[in-house]
C-alpha cells in the first residue's frame, strides 16, 4: 500500500518542462528516470536524477508522516480504550 501511494506521489512531484523531450516513463518510477538518465548527455542526465531524487524524497517523506500520523492516532485510541476500561473496573469495584 505504502509504494504504491509513494508511486502516486512521486508521479505528482515530477514536475518536467512542457517543452520536454522526456518519454513519459520518467513519471513512472525513480529506476525509469534513472534509465533514461543514462542514455541521456550528462549535463541533461544529472538534471533529470536531480529532480527524480527530490521528488522520491518528497515521496518518501509524505508517506513515512501519514504513517506516523496513524501511529499516533492508533495509540490515542489504545490509551483512551484501556482508560475507559480501568475507569469502568475501578468504579465496578466501589460498588
Amino acid at each position: 500500500i505504502f509504494g504504491s501511494i509513494m508511486s502516486v506521489i512521486y508521479t505528482m512531484k515530477l514536475v518536467l518542462p512542457a517543452d520536454s523531450l522526456l518519454p513519459d516513463v520518467v513519471r513512472d518510477s525513480l529506476d525509469q528516470a534513472h534509465l533514461v538518465a543514462e542514455q541521456l548527455p550528462a549535463e541533461q542526465g544529472e538534471w533529470l536524477l536531480s529532480i527524480a531524487f527530490a521528488s522520491f524524497d518528497s515521496a518518501f517523506i509524505w508517506v513515512v508522516m501519514g504513517v506516523t500520523a496513524m501511529l499516533f492516532v492508533t495509540a490515542g485510541v489504545i490509551y483512551l480504550v484501556n482508560l475507559r476500561s480501568s475507569a469502568a473496573a475501578g468504579s465496578a469495584t466501589r460498588h
